[in-house]
């Protein structure tokens, strides 16, 4: 660690941990700021109760925090208890939202099973399209074989890795709309014309 950051408590010691993917210990500064929501602040914010007040304000405070470190607007925010939670949400909402009786969703088959269960249940539910694209021996997607993916209908993607960009760009969707290294669901990347 740099700095005057100190080694976890419950990592002191111990082996090395590897498995940040699917969870973190909790900094203790994190842990003190939690303390009174765990132990008195129990109440659900969403209630109309007294108890609901303080983690009402609580709530807001931190979705306003979250907002203004990454540029949003409160009311963009939305919290989950998981990242799995928060798969099925981004995946299944951007699905249900394109309005299309039979949307196409274009993922990977390296994918989170949260990701890869939430298709199947779209397939199954919504008669939503799903393509599974193939990976190489680095875990990413052939440019050629996304283009190919993209069809009229498309409407979202998810996937982990951004491909390597194509020898032709203009028929690539813009990369701001593929960039990112965690699951993403996104609008049309196929413009008019393209």
């Amino acid at each position: 660690m740099t700095g005057d950051l100190a080694a976890h408590p419950g990592l002191a010691g111990g082996p090395v941990y590897l498995d940040y993917n699917a969870t973190t210990p909790v900094d203790p500064r994190v842990a003190e700021a939690m303390a009174p929501h765990l132990r008195d602040l129990f109440g659900n914010p969403s209630s109309s109760h007294l108890y609901s007040a303080a983690p009402r304000m609580a709530l807001a405070a931190a979705r306003g925090q979250v907002a203004a470190l990454i540029g949003a607007r409160p009311h963009e925010i939305v919290f989950t208890a998981s990242g799995s939670e928060a798969d099925l949400l981004a995946v299944r909402g951007a699905a249900i939202a394109s309005g299309r009786p039979r949307p196409h969703v274009i993922t990977q088959v390296t994918e989170h099973p949260a990701v890869l269960q939430t298709c199947h249940a779209l397939e199954r539910l919504h008669g939503a399209r799903v393509t599974m694209l193939p990976v190489d021996g680095e875990g990413l997607v052939d440019p050629a074989a996304l283009d190919a993916a993209l069809t009229d209908p498309s409407r979202c993607g998810c996937g982990r890795k951004t491909p390597r960009p194509p020898p032709s760009p203009p028929s690539w969707p813009p990369t701001r709309a593929l960039a990112g290294s965690t699951t993403r669901a996104w609008p049309p990347v196929r413009p008019n014309g393209w």
